[in-house]
């Protein structure tokens, strides 16, 4: 699945997350370093490499925070 419209050109950054499965094994890589740093949250589009409204991302946030 690719949201971007447009493809991506050599060189160019996307600002969606690209889910292809060497995206994936580079995702779990990152999620798995980050969770061995004590109090360090990552939350977002490119933090969980998953597409977000920003209704759902404001609402991810807020439940995030109250869970902690």
């Amino acid at each position: 699945m690719q949201s971007n419209k447009k493809s991506i050109s050599e060189g160019e950054i996307p600002y969606y997350a690209i889910n292809n499965i060497k995206n994936e094994a580079l995702y779990e890589r990152y999620r798995a370093l980050v969770e061995a740093i004590p109090g360090f949250y990552v939350i977002g589009r490119l933090a969980e490499y998953k597409y977000y409204n920003i209704d759902a991302i404001v609402e991810r946030a807020i439940c995030f925070v109250e869970s902690l």
